[in-house]
């Protein structure tokens, strides 16, 4: 079959089905949503804890590339690179994933307080 430019658009569904399987442990009830506060705890837990596992991969390359010899332009470049842009967008990532977690544990102990679980 030759590859036209109609055929390699994407194929559109026209019958709209709502899979909610993907849903199963979201209420909606009334115009209300809430979650599990144990797995949203779980889920923010998780979270938290990718915070130390980019510290890691921060922590390992700067320690290879410490113990590494390499002398010149690339090595400068990557230096450079490393300090000014990668270790930044790292740390951010880092934060981002603390406070993702923090606030989903915020959220799941403010839900059993609502609920009357504490």
């Amino acid at each position: 079959m030759a590859m036209t430019p109609s055929s390699l658009q994407p194929q559109r569904n026209h019958h709209k089905e709502t899979d909610m399987s993907s849903h199963a442990n979201v209420s909606h009830i009334g115009g209300m949503f809430g979650a599990d506060p144990d797995q949203l705890t779980t889920l923010g837990t998780t979270l938290s804890r990718q915070r130390e596992a980019v510290e890691v991969i921060v922590s390992t390359v700067s320690q290879s590339l410490s113990g590494t010899a390499w002398v010149g332009p690339a090595r400068q470049s990557f230096e450079n690179e490393w300090s000014s842009s990668f270790r930044t967008v790292l740390s951010r990532l880092s934060e981002a994933f603390d406070m993702a977690g923090r606030d989903c544990i915020a959220r799941a102990d403010e839900l059993r307080r609502v609920m009357g679980l504490r």
